[in-house]
């Protein structure tokens, strides 16, 4: 009896069947933490740049109605949102942590020469957005869930350029009664008015960001653009009848000489 315990109880420790199933436990918790860091945070990624593309989307849509108030509206619009224009069915619990979209007067920017004008007082928006996305190997080791943030800030638009101050002299001089082929056989008078005009259609009186550009005694709100108009000789009350037919001479001023129907010239000892 002794010796048949003793034969099979060397039978079965030199039996190696079976002990596969240790080692299969071990390197599946190898496997499963390998998916889980693959598969769930490869998809949590591709999830992320979905969410900030939304919200570069939206911080974009927003500055472009600066400085109106309806930035933060425009903002929100183009969102990841239920029911906004970037909503996504695989982000479908995107929401925006309170105080955002948020507009900012940034002293980067004013330093810059972009001003923070009303309504808005601002020149940028800053967008936040967040998002639950679900996990699915990583639930084994408890994580269900992975909250996502994303954050994009977005200038007014049309902060390149610089403001434009400038001043025009319109020469009245008789000169300017003569007719100039250049200009459909009208006086040079009419040339230099159409000149000018072509110039101020060229300058912004009001910001690119404003809907409609609203004149206050003619002044424009919140200019860009600043002109000044000047007339030689200089028109007055008395005489705009004759600057604007150049027919009739006009008398010497002090200190000037006329010369033909070209106007007058300085007879100041410095010269002009």
């Amino acid at each position: 009896m002794k010796v048949k315990i003793a034969s099979r109880t060397h039978r079965f420790l030199k039996n190696d069947s079976g002990q596969v199933l240790p080692m299969m436990a071990v390197l599946m918790v190898g496997l499963l933490s390998t998916a889980a860091l693959s598969i769930d945070l490869g998809h949590a990624y591709y999830d992320y740049r979905e969410l900030q593309s939304s919200t570069n989307a939206a911080a974009l849509a927003g500055a472009q109605a600066l400085p109106n108030s309806t930035a933060a509206t425009n903002a929100a619009a183009y969102s990841s949102g239920s029911g906004d224009d970037n909503a996504q069915s695989n982000l479908p619990a995107v929401t925006m942590p309170t105080g955002y979209p948020k507009l900012l007067c940034l002293a980067s920017l004013t330093s810059q020469g972009i001003p923070c004008p009303s309504p808005a007082n601002a020149n940028a928006i800053q967008v936040k957005q967040q998002a639950t996305v679900p996990l699915f190997f990583a639930r084994i080791f408890g994580k269900p869930s992975l909250t996502l943030t994303a954050t994009a800030t977005a200038s007014a638009r049309g902060a390149g350029n610089t403001p434009y101050n400038v001043a025009i002299i319109l020469d009245a001089t008789l000169s300017q009664a003569s007719t100039d082929d250049n200009c459909g056989g009208s006086t040079e008078m009419v040339c230099e008015l159409k000149g000018v005009q072509i110039l101020l259609s060229e300058l912004d009186p009001c910001s690119g960001a404003y809907l409609t550009c609203t004149f206050t005694n003619g002044q424009a709100q919140d200019s860009v653009d600043r002109v000044a108009l000047f007339t030689f000789p200089a028109v007055s009350v008395g005489t705009v009848g004759i600057d604007s037919s150049c027919t009739t001479p006009i008398s010497s001023p002090s200190g000037w000489r006329r010369q033909g129907d070209s106007g007058y010239y300085n007879q100041s000892p410095y010269g002009w």
